[in-house]
């Protein structure tokens, strides 16, 4: 189930990505921003904690080691270029597991 699921979600963002044009595809949209980011931290920034609440309302607390490790392995995923595809005129499609697995 979940290698088909891989199969059709990577299919969905390869078609929307390849609805853009050669301009929009190229674009810059903040990358750069997160190098800046972490350029500017001191020490003191990586002995820090972050409470947060996920998406299904359970409360964390990660360590900033932790919590910069799981943004940067984010870099990698489908999500990433789901955001990107949604600050252009294609819509991005969606991944949700159900909706692929169980149209």
């Amino acid at each position: 189930m979940l290698a088909r699921y891989n199969r059709i979600a990577n299919e969905r963002l390869f078609a929307a990505c390849a609805q853009l044009d050669d301009a929009e595809y190229r674009k810059e949209r903040g990358g750069s921003r997160i190098e800046e980011f972490f350029a500017g931290l001191d020490a003191a920034f990586w002995g820090q904690s972050f409470a947060y609440t996920n998406n299904q309302g359970k409360e964390y607390v990660e360590t900033a080691p932790a919590a910069c490790s799981h943004l940067f392995n984010h870099q990698t995923h489908r999500a990433q270029v789901h955001v990107r595809l949604s600050q252009t005129a294609v819509a991005p499609p969606s991944f949700d597991l159900h909706r692929i697995i169980n149209p």
